[in-house]
């Protein structure tokens, strides 16, 4: 029984640790949709990256910045099916860092969340289910 509950403890210590990345995670991609600008990007380089069976694109792109300088960024294809050099893409950009881009995408923009999100909700699932065993 104490084994157990120590158990259920650490469970639900991890679960809401995981609810504070949650939390970061949404407040930072927030932050950059915030404090980004809407731009066109012209691609440049498509790397195509085997990530176990799916298949996820890495894109160098080139864009013009507020300051009409021309600003490449290296992006994750998150969001795309396909995309190929000389396609133009849609990006958000930092204002203050215009190489911290990515595609005007919700997936691409909300990716590290969901994923976080999706651990999170995991553990609090299994900290409930270990909750109800114990009684």
């Amino acid at each position: 029984m104490q084994d157990s509950m120590i158990i259920l403890l650490l469970t639900l210590l991890a679960a809401v640790h995981a609810e504070a990345v949650v939390l970061y995670f949404f407040i930072k991609t927030k932050s950059f949709i915030k404090n980004s600008l809407k731009t066109k990007a012209k691609v440049v380089d498509v790397e195509q990256v085997k990530s176990g069976k799916d298949l996820r694109l890495k894109l160098l792109v080139v864009f013009k910045d507020q300051l009409n300088q021309e600003v490449s960024a290296k992006i994750n294809g998150t969001g795309l099916k396909s995309c190929n050099k000389g396609d133009e893409v849609e990006i958000l950009y930092l204002k203050n860092d215009p190489q911290e881009a990515k595609i005007n995408d919700f997936s691409a923009i909300y990716t590290m969340f969901r994923l976080v999100s999706m651990m999170s909700a995991f553990l609090v699932v299994v900290a409930i289910a270990r909750f109800l065993t114990e009684k």
